[in-house]
């Protein structure tokens, strides 16, 4: 038995579905739908990969900071040690200050990563609500109307509904492609740039406290001798001293180098590839629309009619 529906049939069946989509979408079952399809793979992903990065972030910055307060003790405290070792104090500031200003600069970096993570984990969350709640349902509702009222002038519904739905689809998994995406490129080509970077900045703060400089302080004496007595107790620990901050300075070229290599490593990670992610989502959704892609017989809502 074949059943012939007329146009105004198909109409009534394209209506039904468009609304039941949209009813879908706006009860938020559609979401949990999908959880139970494959794209919750993409989702997972995408909350995997911004857990362990903010994780990184955090790690990370609590260590620049903690090699920064390190070295600024020891900038702090030139006069507790003198008269005997202020020669050698100077001496400590002056090669650790320009890993300071490193540093200090890098914690902005850090900071500006951590804060731009955080911002994309909010950003996913607000997108499962927007794509599908809130855009996709108003699609459909367009679409509903553009079944029985195609355009009105110039003005396309049908166009309009397909538009909002691309839409509606991009701001619904755009952080987990992105995310995604920033996953790949940090395990391909940044991963192994950020385990030797920060244990090398650990290290550095290893043989910085190992040279002493960094002891806490206690009020001056007001012995010469006694503060001389303090910290080195013969020519011999002033001689050791000496050494251990000679070998800072052969080392000071390659912990920039590992604190450049960490700049690198967070500013392709959590701000060049989410903006060229979504620079090449806009392109695509623009090439779609320009060119009619979707829609090859509509019209753009620019066009004669």
């Amino acid at each position: 038995m074949q059943i012939n529906l007329t146009a105004t049939h198909k109409k009534v069946l394209w209506s039904i579905l468009a609304i039941v989509f949209g009813v879908l979408a706006y009860t938020s079952t559609l979401n949990r739908m999908l959880d139970q399809t494959f794209l919750q793979r993409i989702d997972n992903k995408g909350d995997l990969y911004l857990d362990e990065a903010l994780e990184r972030s955090i790690y990370t910055f609590a260590i620049v900071r903690g090699l920064n307060g390190v070295i600024s003790v020891i900038q702090n405290t030139q006069v507790a040690i003198s008269p005997a070792g202020v020669g050698v104090s100077l001496a400590a500031g002056e090669i650790l200050d320009p890993v300071n200003d490193l540093l200090e600069r890098f914690s902005w970096v850090m900071m500006l990563s951590t804060c731009s993570l955080g911002l994309q984990k909010v950003l996913n969350e607000i997108g499962a609500w927007l794509g599908f709640d809130v855009l996709l349902t108003l699609a459909m509702l367009i679409m509903v109307l553009a079944i029985w009222v195609p355009r009105i002038g110039i003005f396309n519904f049908r166009f309009l509904g397909y538009r909002i739905l691309l839409v509606s689809l991009i701001v619904r998994f755009c952080i987990p492609i992105v995310a995604i995406a920033s996953d790949k490129v940090y395990n391909l080509f940044l991963a192994d740039k950020y385990s030797q970077a920060t244990q090398s900045l650990g290290r550095l703060k290893k043989e910085i406290k190992d040279t002493g400089l960094a002891d806490s302080q206690k009020p001056v004496d007001d012995s010469v001798f006694a503060n001389v007595k303090k910290y080195y107790q013969n020519a011999t620990d002033i001689v050791q001293l000496r050494a251990k901050i000679d070998a800072l300075k052969d080392k000071v070229g390659d912990y920039a180098r590992h604190t450049i290599d960490l700049t690198v490593v967070f500013v392709i990670q959590t701000i060049l590839i989410p903006l060229l992610v979504l620079w090449l989502l806009m392109k695509i959704v623009n090439y779609f629309f320009m060119n009619n892609v979707l829609f090859p017989t509509g019209r753009t809502l620019n066009s004669p009619t």
